[in-house]
């Protein structure tokens, strides 16, 4: 009886402090590049953030792929991508929109259907979000190589 009365309080002290989410745990490099489609090494520039309301940001930032570590298909040499941050959402992970530099990008292809009913397959960010984005240095992209084998 005494057991389960601490971990009750155990349990509620940590639902107190952590509140009603928890931050999702982020997912190993291993993870991410089973579930991508495309992984590719680009420069991120020309970011835009704009706010949408109170802690909502809406970005648009434009991708030079400068390497394809893996494809589903042949990926245009510049891609526009657009999402949303919501900080507080995954920690301290995507608080703002990220600084132009060299990044590994980690995304998926998605079957959408427009207001016609047709699917189409629409390439997008690594869900979540937050976790698409890896700043480039030449160690990440040899554990990402040895993945890839």
């Amino acid at each position: 009886m005494k057991l389960l009365f601490l971990i009750l309080i155990k349990f509620s002290l940590t639902q107190i402090y952590a509140g009603p989410y928890s931050v999702p745990t982020p997912p190993s490099l291993q993870e991410k590049v089973k579930e991508s489609d495309y992984i590719v090494y680009a420069e991120l520039d020309d970011i835009q953030q704009t706010d949408i309301r109170k802690g909502t940001y809406s970005v648009q930032c434009n991708l030079r792929i400068k390497r394809a570590y893996k494809a589903k298909n042949q990926l245009s040499p510049n891609l526009e991508v657009s999402f949303i941050i919501m900080p507080g959402s995954y920690g301290k992970m995507l608080i703002e929109a990220p600084k132009k530099g060299e990044y590994i990008i980690f995304l998926q292809e998605k079957t959408v259907r427009d207001s016609k009913g047709k699917s189409l397959n629409s390439i997008v960010l690594y869900d979540p979000n937050p976790f698409a984005f890896q700043t480039y240095t030449s160690q990440l992209e040899q554990e990402l190589l040895k993945l890839l084998k």
